[in-house]
């Protein structure tokens, strides 16, 4: 049980990336709400395609550490305006009510596992900002940490939007 808990325990360090992840998240999905409505229909995506998309993204912006979080940024952003655009319009077209019976139940868990992908890109500054900070840290154990980070967040992303596919397409879909 004490391996258990030291495998979930979130590190300090990356509480900052996390701000600036929901940040970008929320701001951009202000600027998507305040879009063009778009015509909206209600579909029925089976749950494999649905948890697949959702991993191909989130693995997607983990391979964002390689290239210094940039495209992670961009995807936080297009997320975040997507999100904001959906629930303008499903809220227009369907009501408000409707966002909570259909888009709250799996969006509570999607929505921290999008933003939690996002700020995978700023482990290279701030990996970059703690050798700065404190020289005498040592490079491999800083690396060691934040893939033990990554892998645990990982395996956490995996199971958690597993279960959001699940409510999104055998609830969600039908209520």
């Amino acid at each position: 049980m004490e391996n258990i808990r030291k495998l979930c325990k979130i590190p300090d360090w990356i509480y900052p990336s996390w701000i600036i992840s929901i940040a970008l998240f929320l701001a951009s999905a202000s600027y998507g709400y305040q879009a063009e409505i778009l015509p909206v229909e209600k579909a029925n995506i089976p749950m494999m395609e649905i948890y697949l998309n959702n991993m191909q993204m989130f693995l997607t912006n983990v391979s964002g550490v390689f290239f210094l979080g940039i495209p992670n940024l961009i995807s936080g952003f297009l997320n975040g305006y997507a999100a904001g655009e959906a629930l303008h319009s499903a809220t227009n077209a369907f009501g408000s009510s409707w966002i909570f019976k259909n888009f709250l139940p799996h969006g509570i868990l999607e929505i921290p596992m999008i933003v939690l992908a996002v700020s995978f890109g700023m482990i290279p500054w701030i990996i970059l900002y703690r050798k700065i900070r404190v020289p005498s840290q040592s490079m491999k154990k800083l690396f060691q940490e934040s893939i033990k980070y990554l892998f645990t967040m990982i395996c956490l992303a995996a199971a958690v939007l597993f279960i959001a596919a699940f409510i999104e397409s055998y609830i969600s879909m039908h209520l």
